[in-house]
């Protein structure tokens, strides 16, 4: 695979769940991934476990296994999320965010001629806007943008966002 979005049959029938169009689709969407996926307890005991996942899965894959752990779960959900738009026929992209040593992802979904950014791990709904470089938005600043994780540099537990490595 390329890419973690890559559109498989499981993606296409997870999407095929979601209603709506527009507006309604991409908030709809981003609670039916956030609903529809376990979160684990992230603690000493599965620190491992999702050190050996995180920044590895595929859209495809998170559906299918359909765990996060709590509280590292924001990468996994934009990607599924980001598939998902995908399937519909919408333009999305995976941004990365930096708030000291606070990371956070998020998708930024384009609809007509207006970008969305979409917090699914938080739960939020569709906000009009995009984030730009060296411009702070909700107490963040903007990474990285790409297609998806892979795509900007993050591909396990030891990759690095400009010099700072993420644990």
């Amino acid at each position: 695979m390329n890419s973690q979005i890559d559109i498989t049959a499981a993606v296409r029938s997870f999407a095929r769940t979601i209603p709506g169009e527009g507006l309604a689709f991409l908030n709809n969407a981003a609670e039916k991934v956030h609903l529809s996926l376990r979160r684990i307890p992230y603690n000493d005991a599965t620190r491992a476990s999702e050190a050996a996942i995180r920044w590895r899965r595929t859209a495809s894959q998170i559906i299918a296994d359909g765990y996060v752990y709590s509280g590292k779960s924001c990468t996994d959900e934009v990607i599924a999320y980001i598939a998902v738009c995908c399937v519909r026929g919408y333009q999305a992209r995976f941004v990365k965010l930096a708030s000291g040593s606070f990371v956070h992802s998020v998708a930024e979904v384009r609809l007509d001629n207006d970008w969305y950014i979409v917090d699914v791990s938080a739960g939020r709904g569709a906000v009009k806007g995009e984030y730009s470089p060296g411009v702070e938005r909700d107490g963040s600043l903007l990474w990285k943008k790409g297609r998806d994780a892979w795509d900007v540099g993050l591909t396990g537990i030891n990759s690095t966002m400009d010099g700072m490595t993420i644990s």
